[in-house]
């Protein structure tokens, strides 16, 4: 039996576990609903409060040091690589808006004759002349028109990747937050198996050591440690990712996730289907790349107008010292107008082709992209959902038993009725579920986020973990 102070180190170590399985937020059958803001619940502070440099957003983290998800999203507006250049990109269509449907440069000609010209009004030194080319009427609107649609499309990919970037950093956050916890889970099952392999090391009241039950609990010891390097590796890897969507040096600090409140999915798939059409991002880019494809089919039906051309020429001449003749030294001036015989029927054939099967393949996508989005939010929504209730079994029954399972196998054991490598059985199957317990909820709120990225809204509202 397991004397007064090993008691206590085990009860010690079970209430530990209990505490970790109970800090995870979650919901009951009353809190909030889907589309309704999420309410707060308390949270102890992190130990370490991150320290603050010089570049990094004052807003990232809260007032005691801990990472906030709203921090990190303000944070990403604000800096992220991806959204500013996206930004410049579409700014860049702007511009291209207001210079395509203008006019060609005029041309200006200068030449001189070799060998003076002789005329009867006399000879010709030098000539000036300029013209300006004019598409055919319709040619510079179908242009325009094409250069609008590029900007819409433009800024629409604006938006995408600054949806795209938002998304990533709410499920790098999650996942930080599930490291978190599955270290503080692992950590608290570490320090119990120690406790238990000293007690197995020192042995029976007789002073023989228990050999099997050392070896297993040594094993179960050297397994939960790998585990915990292997969480700390990823949670540093994590990091390394929040800051490279955010912008931020590789040194900057990144605090303790606070968590936000898990709301629950009561949406419908066709409602959050029909939400997605009328706000999915990537659909109604889609359709504005239907549309630039069918105005640039216009543009490129233009090629067989004619161009037009209108100018005029001056001539330096020289009066005649021989004669007088009428108009003698007179300078000519020409007006010239000249137009384009568009006879490469071939070529103007082949490209009005090219746009109108371009826009037909832009109409194309833009339908395979509206029954792909029913798809994408029916697989989400299930496992959105698979999630959701493997959350809830853990949480409701799994860990709960396994709690109770490894309070009876102590006393047990204290009452010689039950064997030492129970105990660490026990306690090793409570870690393992509190483990997928904590991964469950991390893919329900990653999934969540996929969900929000299909619709082009957010589903509700979500507090930190206050």
């Amino acid at each position: 039996m397991l004397d007064r102070s090993h008691r206590v180190a085990i009860a010690a170590a079970l209430l530990t576990l209990a505490g970790c399985a109970a800090s995870g937020p979650g919901f009951r059958a009353d809190e909030t609903p889907a589309l309704a803001p999420a309410r707060t619940t308390p949270a102890a502070p992190a130990a370490v409060t991150p320290r603050k440099r010089s570049d990094e957003p004052a807003r990232l983290h809260d007032s005691d040091g801990r990472l906030s998800l709203a921090g990190a999203l303000r944070t990403a507006l604000e800096t992220s690589p991806r959204i500013r250049a996206a930004r410049e990109a579409a700014g860049a269509a702007a511009a291209r808006e207001g210079h395509v449907a203008a006019l060609p440069d005029p041309m200006v000609r200068l030449g001189w004759y070799a060998e003076p010209i002789e005329t009867r009004t006399g000879p010709q030194r030098w000539s000036l002349a300029v013209q300006q080319a004019i598409p055919w009427p319709g040619a510079l609107t179908a242009t325009a028109r094409v250069a609008e649609a590029g900007r819409r499309v433009a800024e629409t990919r604006a938006a995408i990747t600054t949806r795209d970037v938002l998304v990533d950093v709410a499920r790098t956050y999650h996942e930080l937050d599930y490291l978190h916890r599955a270290r503080q889970t692992t950590t608290a099952i570490t320090r119990a198996l120690e406790r238990l392999v000293a007690f197995a090391a020192r042995g029976d009241d007789d002073g023989q050591a228990r050999i099997p039950e050392t070896v297993r609990a040594e094993t179960w010891l050297v397994r939960t440690r790998n585990d915990a390097l292997m969480l700390e590796e990823l949670e540093r890897t994590e990091r390394a990712r929040l800051r490279s969507l955010l912008g931020l040096s590789p040194d900057a600090s990144i605090g303790t996730p606070r968590g936000i409140i898990a709301i629950p999915l009561n949406a419908s798939v066709d409602a959050l289907a029909a939400r997605a059409e009328q706000g999915n991002h990537d659909l109604a880019l889609a359709a504005l790349e239907a549309e630039h494809a069918e105005r640039d089919a216009e543009r490129l039906a233009t090629r067989s107008y004619p161009q037009l051309a209108i100018g005029g020429r001056y001539i330096a001449t020289e009066r005649r010292d021989d004669a007088d003749p009428r108009g003698n030294g007179d300078d000519p001036l020409f007006l010239e107008l000249g137009v384009s015989i568009p006879i490469w029927l071939g070529a103007n054939g082949a490209a009005h082709r090219e746009g109108a099967s371009r826009a037909r393949a832009a109409a194309h996508a833009h339908d395979a992209m509206r029954h792909r989005l029913r798809a994408d939010i029916a697989r989400a929504y299930w496992r959105a959902a698979n999630a959701e209730r493997l959350w809830h079994l853990h949480r409701d029954a799994f860990v709960p038993q396994a709690q109770r399972a490894a309070a009876s196998a102590e006393a047990l054991f204290d009452e010689g009725h039950a064997s030492f490598t129970a105990v660490v059985e026990t306690l090793a199957a409570w870690h393992q579920l509190e483990l997928a317990m904590h991964r469950a909820r991390a893919d329900y709120l990653q999934t969540i986020a996929a969900i929000e990225r299909l619709v082009g809204a957010p589903l509700a509202r979500t507090g930190d973990d206050r």
